[in-house]
């Protein structure tokens, strides 16, 4: 997941660097895989919470208590539910970026167990 993320980070840098105005950088493409790579990962750590769970707000509140720090409800992490849907600006992006390579690094050696929330 991390390696993943980190390839993302590399192609959304490589598309902000053709001299594009912020307005001109279409991130949706890139909000998606990141949802992905945060949820697969999810599943994979935490298999024993329903993938309902994975979305709107219950998706934000579950991340936080597995290492979010209240980043995703009431910080940049909110993003998450509006991107897909529209632009963010690039260093909001980026702060996004860093959040969930930081929240998979905290999540990399559990496994198995149930988050209530």
């Amino acid at each position: 997941a991390l390696h993943k993320l980190n390839q993302l980070e590399q192609r959304y840098h490589a598309q902000s660097a053709q001299d594009r105005t912020p307005s001109d950088i279409n991130s949706n493409p890139i909000a998606a895989e990141l949802s992905i790579i945060l949820k697969r990962f999810a599943q994979a750590q935490f298999p024993k919470n329903p993938i309902m769970e994975f979305n709107g707000e219950s998706w934000l509140k579950f991340l936080d208590r597995t290492g979010g720090k209240g980043e995703f409800r009431y910080g940049v992490g909110r993003n998450l539910l509006v991107w897909p849907y529209r632009d963010i600006e690039n260093e909001a992006v980026m702060e996004l970026l860093t959040l969930s390579k930081h929240w998979v690094s905290r999540n990399n050696h559990r496994r198995w167990r149930r988050v209530l929330l």
